[in-house]
């Protein structure tokens, strides 16, 4: 699957998790693991809510690679109506059973990739470069020795990031949680020591 988009006003993000209870530090029942610093859910998912619009308007495009809420199907959407943008691309995360179980669901977005058997990996290019996306991180991809990035989620920041590899996690918990824009993405990758770490390089067909 391949999307082309203007670099104007495009956004991604990750693992927004509305409305998630353990993810919190007020009404978490885990042991230990990757925690929000709120008092409950509702405030933490207003706040998220709150960053999003500030950066993304209604009529620019945000794309969010997986793990869109929790606590039910009403949250889905109670959440989707929090936001002002129009024009939201959806992927499926290990998290997103109440979207693939029902179409209405996935018809509150622009667009929704994945289903039960498919962890999808889409192609956009914005800018000139091309983004492979997808909930999970990969360590070689399709021409990642000709400098196609690859944007990922799912971890929550608690992969080491691999300064030679055009590889990063877009999870919102990485970035105060708001989305980034690809200006941002570039920034980043521009620090980045371009490393092809398979049996090819740049100069390789």
């Amino acid at each position: 699957m391949k999307i082309k988009l203007s670099p104007d006003r495009v956004f991604v993000s990750s693992d927004f998790h509305a409305f998630h209870k353990n993810i919190c530090t007020g009404t978490t029942q885990w042991a230990s693991g990757s925690m929000r610093d709120f008092p409950n859910e509702v405030l933490m998912t207003e706040k998220l809510a709150e960053n999003i619009n500030s950066k993304v308007g209604p009529d620019d495009i945000l794309i969010h690679l997986g793990d869109w809420s929790f606590g039910g199907k009403d949250k889905v959407k109670i959440f989707r109506d929090m936001l002002n943008c129009k024009f939201i691309i959806g992927q499926k995360g290990n998290h997103d059973y109440n979207i693939l179980k029902d179409k209405n669901l996935q018809d509150l977005f622009w667009k929704w990739y994945g289903d039960f058997d498919v962890d999808p990996i889409v192609q956009y290019v914005i800018g000139g470069k091309t983004y492979l996306c997808s909930h999970y991180s990969m360590n070689i991809w399709e021409n990642s020795h000709h400098g196609w990035r690859d944007l990922f989620g799912h971890s929550h920041g608690n992969l080491p990031d691999n300064p030679n590899s055009l590889s990063f996690d877009v999870g919102v918990d990485c970035h105060n949680l708001f989305p980034l824009s690809f200006v941002e993405i570039e920034e980043r990758m521009s620090k980045k020591t371009y490393m092809p770490v398979d049996h090819h390089n740049e100069k390789t067909n």
